[in-house]
């Protein structure tokens, strides 16, 4: 947790909590909880390993993906007649594995189509 307070946030820990001036516990607790999915501390709270791999930029280019779905559907229902599409549904590596999922790579592909590219964790810029 040193480490990611070093890393994410720029502060001393051992500072923080018992230095001259130290956070207090809700500070503490809000910092905690917004550690990102590839801190250390999350990554060691995943003993199945469930997350490796989807960060913060996956989450975002997931969440990104599915608003773009839903403006497409809303478009799609007040300009055509006829069934609607399936909605985009991109399953998390912590939920249930027996729902369809759809894959990095399929989101890639996805937003390619749309003339975006947002790096995933590892790829250079």
């Amino acid at each position: 947790m040193e480490s990611d307070f070093q890393r994410y946030y720029g502060l001393n820990l051992r500072e923080e909590l018992w230095g001259e001036n130290p956070i207090g516990m809700r500070r503490f607790q809000a910092l905690v909880r917004g550690l990102p999915l590839d801190s250390s501390l999350v990554r060691s709270q995943d003993p199945k390993r469930l997350g490796v791999g989807w960060n913060s930029n996956t989450e975002l280019l997931a969440v990104i993906a599915q608003v773009i779905d839903n403006g497409n559907r809303l478009f799609y229902q007040a300009n055509f007649k006829g069934s609607m599409p399936k909605p985009l549904k991109i399953v998390r590596p912590w939920e249930d594995k027996t729902k369809p999922t759809t894959d990095v790579d399929t989101i890639k592909s996805f937003m390619a189509q749309t003339g975006v590219h947002i790096p995933l964790s590892g790829e250079e810029v």
